[in-house]
């Protein structure tokens, strides 16, 4: 049985919400955070909107929340996505793409979140702790790589090698990457169940990311999946538009121009940055740690060590400065969000004149 036909309580919607008029960054951007709050409302409103203006963009990101957002926390779903994406998208021009996208959107918001790939990532691309080991992967030969990510353990230097040399569309290099079937071959050697493997290969030649990888690496790694958390205490405000004002990060115009307006306040935490932040990187760390507090919450968590570890690792080290304590910034900004969200009530109504 397919495993559609499991999920009797995710039918397929025939009314479809009114697009926003936002950039596709920002629906994009709605449409995942929802996902992983489990707002099926706000997530099919923004593949409404992406829908009707970008549908490519829909497809993508739909299969990057699955490695970046679900992941190990329930793979059986992230199969079946990447598998209807892949194989199945003759359905998509047969005049189904909006249930198509109903019924994947209603499968991911009820899975059980794990963002173990994303920080595994981020902790291998960024942690101050981690700069030994990015120097030394920049140096060592691509066989030698290989050669390391086909032997057993060492989870964060297989990540940092992965991250340093894995072709991605993100990504530009000065030297050529090495082909992506030879990575795929090493991990397969490493332990990774082939399962988890084909899927999350399949997943990368669609999306061009490196966070499928990071999911085949995890699951070499032993876990305990007996300890789940309970749903995760989530806070958003709703916009005049019914737009979720988490839509507005520092991964969009419209976010970033909320920040360096934000950054001009007297808050505590603009007071924080000026003091602590050169200006060049005032923005981009704010929108990382926004990302962290708000960003990254999820409604149900897997919850195990590497999980947990990870996560730590990716709160406290995003920056890539080890002169930061990010933890006194974190206590602030959520103090201050009242003040944000004003901001970008003020964006979307137009009285907001910042530029980026």
């Amino acid at each position: 049985m397919d495993l559609f036909e499991q999920f009797d309580e995710l039918p397929t919607q025939n009314f479809r919400p009114e697009p926003w008029r936002v950039s596709p960054w920002v629906a994009m951007s709605a449409l995942q955070k929802a996902i992983r709050r489990n707002d099926k409302t706000i997530a099919l409103r923004a593949a409404s909107t992406l829908l009707a203006n970008e549908p490519p963009r829909l497809w993508r990101r739909l299969l990057g929340i699955c490695f970046e957002d679900v992941g190990l926390g329930a793979f059986d779903r992230v199969q079946s996505v990447v598998q209807s994406l892949s194989s199945g998208a003759r359905d998509l021009l047969r005049g189904q793409e909006w249930s198509t996208a109903t019924r994947l959107v209603g499968l991911l918001c009820v899975a059980t979140k794990d963002r173990s790939a994303d920080d595994l990532f981020i902790a291998a691309s960024c942690h101050p702790q981690l700069a030994g080991a990015r120097y030394e992967a920049e140096r060592i030969t691509n066989a030698e790589k290989l050669m390391r990510l086909e032997e057993p353990g060492a989870l964060l230097s297989k990540a940092v090698i992965i991250s340093d040399f894995a072709p991605s569309r993100w990504k530009r290099r000065s030297a050529p990457s090495i082909p992506s079937r030879l990575i795929w071959s090493a991990l397969s050697k490493s332990g990774s169940s082939p399962k988890y493997v084909t899927i999350s290969e399949a997943g990368y030649r669609k999306t061009r990311e490196v966070l499928p990888m990071m999911v085949a690496l995890l699951a070499c790694s032993s876990r305990d999946e007996s300890l789940m958390s309970s749903p995760e205490e989530l806070h958003s405000m709703l916009l005049p538009n019914g737009l979720p004002a988490y839509a507005f990060d520092g991964f969009s115009h419209e976010g970033k121009a909320c920040l360096s307006t934000f950054l001009k306040t007297e808050t505590e935490t603009a007071r924080w940055f000026r003091d602590q932040v050169r200006p060049s990187r005032r923005g981009k760390i704010l929108g990382g740690l926004l990302f962290r507090i708000e960003g990254s919450a999820v409604n149900v968590r897997l919850r195990h060590a590497v999980a947990d570890a990870l996560r730590d690792l990716a709160d406290n080290g995003f920056h890539g400065d080890p002169e930061i304590q990010i933890a006194d910034a974190a206590t602030l900004l959520r103090a201050d969000f009242e003040t944000l969200n004003d901001i970008r009530s003020m964006l979307l109504t137009g009285d907001l004149c910042e530029t980026v």
